[in-house]
């Protein structure tokens, strides 16, 4: 018989785990909901969080495998869902205080889509959950030599990430204000030379199809998307993913979310999601 009350208490740790693996925080909740329904049927177990954590893994691997041939028919860019921090770490999770929250930051989970499935999964393992590869290999129930491989790989693969720093709220303010005005070359001076735009529309909403190159580029793109906008606009600054966040809303439904990622104070990397299934972690 499941300890339901155990399951629940460890409910929320699960979830950032799935969240990490898959990058989808609904896809998150069904997997730690299938874990809940397997585990009810099994025998009760003795260490029940090591148990859940095998089984939530293993639900992500296989959702992975699956998610991959569906992401490239995805259309445009597909980008993972953004969280509200404190949806990440509930005041009433008890270890919301002791677990690092660098491996939920949006940039690094945007750079995980380069991981294959079993070495996302070993990368989380080891880094966010800072499991021994002997774990990692109960796990994936593959052997630890296996799985330090597959931890160099992808090591490799994200290899040159880079770091993001924390965007002032006066620079924030000013790109509300660009946007608003329409003032190009305000915006233009909150971008690097070589800004990168991405967008996500999902096929729901307007986005570029592929990533738009340029600071003078990138403000063209979001001041005609400001341009299109429908009366009734105003933004929110909230924390998503450890890091500030943009919100717009129309009226009072969300339509998009910006998240600057910053390299020497300026916005390097720009993701704005915009697919209306992405948006239900922020509100």
């Amino acid at each position: 018989m499941l300890d339901t009350e155990e399951f629940e208490r460890i409910r929320p740790r699960l979830k950032r785990l799935a969240y990490r693996m898959l990058g989808s925080w609904s896809e998150s909740e069904d997997a730690v909901q299938d874990a809940y329904l397997r585990l009810g049927a099994a025998p009760k177990a003795r260490k029940l969080e090591a148990l859940a954590r095998t089984t939530v893994a293993r639900l992500c691997l296989d959702r992975l495998k699956s998610a991959r041939a569906r992401r490239e028919t995805y259309p445009g860019e597909w980008l993972p869902e953004p969280v509200l921090d404190n949806t990440l770490f509930p005041a009433q999770d008890p270890f919301s205080r002791l677990e690092s929250r660098d491996s939920l930051a949006y940039g690094l989970l945007v750079i995980m889509e380069r991981l294959k499935p079993e070495e996302r999964v070993v990368f989380v393992l080891r880094e966010a959950l800072e499991l021994s590869y002997r774990e990692v290999s109960q796990v994936l129930g593959k052997a630890e030599a296996s799985c330090r491989q597959l931890m160099v790989q992808a090591r490799k693969h994200l290899h040159g990430a880079r770091p993001t720093g924390e965007l002032a709220a006066a620079a924030l303010e000013r790109f509300i204000l660009a946007l608003q005005g329409g003032d190009s070359l305000a915006l233009c001076e909150l971008l690097s030379e070589n800004a990168v735009s991405i967008s996500d529309g999902g096929g729901k909403a307007a986005a570029a199809i592929h990533p738009i190159l340029g600071a003078k580029r990138g403000a063209a793109f979001m001041l005609g998307l400001a341009r299109k906008a429908p009366p009734g606009l105003h933004w929110q600054m909230v924390e998503s993913n450890g890091q500030a966040c943009l919100l717009l809303f129309q009226d009072k439904v969300l339509i998009s979310a910006f998240l600057p990622q910053l390299q020497a104070g300026l916005i390097d990397r720009l993701f704005i999601v915009r697919n209306p299934a992405k948006l239900a972690g922020l509100t």
